[in-house]
């Protein structure tokens, strides 16, 4: 059985928390958060990527400021231990003032969390960005219902992407997500035919006003058992 462990990271903090996590950045992180023009843009990329570290210190069992971080081509994180990867893959997601932390030792995982924006042009933006089904399944769906299905294919389709380490830009059309009662499926994918086999999509809870989802590489029959974590109440505990 594959289980994957998710924190829920609320990224508002006392200015003196928040000084303290600036402290475990990597020297590339800080110079990143300090072009931030907006100081709610830049706290929240602190509070995201400082507990990242934090967790994986956990994880690893070394502090915080030594986790060596890189990333492929398309930017897909990894943590480095000793020049060889670490045991453990991650995938990090943050909007608005709420993070996601996804942490799997037995495989690719990719987290998205966005927030829900009435004003957005579902049908615009799905026509452009979607597969032929998907779109045509968005135009069917009733009006009441058709942006929290935009938003649970978009962080589906992005969470996949992001969980086999591929870039966005002309991906999101190469593949198709069913949502079934049962949950969200992945129907085909044209870069990769037997991906259907191989990866499991979920839908998770998440605060009001967000909709967020994972996805797994699970070749096995077992479903993943997803552990939800909450920073804020859980990482006292561990």
């Amino acid at each position: 059985m594959t289980d994957v462990l998710v924190w829920t990271i609320r990224a508002i903090l006392p200015h003196e928390e928040l000084a303290a996590l600036v402290t475990v950045l990597s020297d590339k992180e800080r110079q990143k958060a300090m072009r931030f023009r907006r100081a709610a843009d830049r706290n929240q990329y602190i509070v995201a990527h400082g507990r990242l570290r934090e967790i994986l210190s956990a994880e690893l069992a070394i502090p915080a400021s030594e986790v060596a971080l890189s990333s492929n081509e398309n930017g897909k994180p990894h943590a480095v231990l000793d020049q060889d990867e670490s045991p453990i893959e991650f995938s990090l997601s943050h909007s608005g003032d709420v993070a996601l932390v996804a942490v799997s030792r037995t495989g690719a995982v990719g987290v998205d969390i966005e927030r829900i924006d009435s004003d957005t042009g579902v049908l615009a933006i799905a026509e452009r960005c979607f597969s032929k089904q998907e779109w045509e399944t968005l135009q069917s769906t009733s009006e009441s219902e058709r942006l929290t299905r935009f938003f649970q294919l978009w962080v589906c389709k992005e969470a996949y992407v992001k969980g086999r380490g591929e870039g966005i830009i002309d991906r999101l059309r190469s593949f198709t997500i069913s949502l079934e009662a049962r949950g969200p499926q992945l129907v085909q994918d044209d870069h990769d035919p037997d991906a259907a086999a191989r990866w499991e999509l979920q839908l998770l809870d998440a605060p009001d006003g967000f909709c967020a989802a994972i996805a797994i590489c699970n070749p096995g029959p077992r479903p993943t058992t997803i552990h939800a974590r909450d920073w804020n109440q859980d990482s006292e505990s561990g």
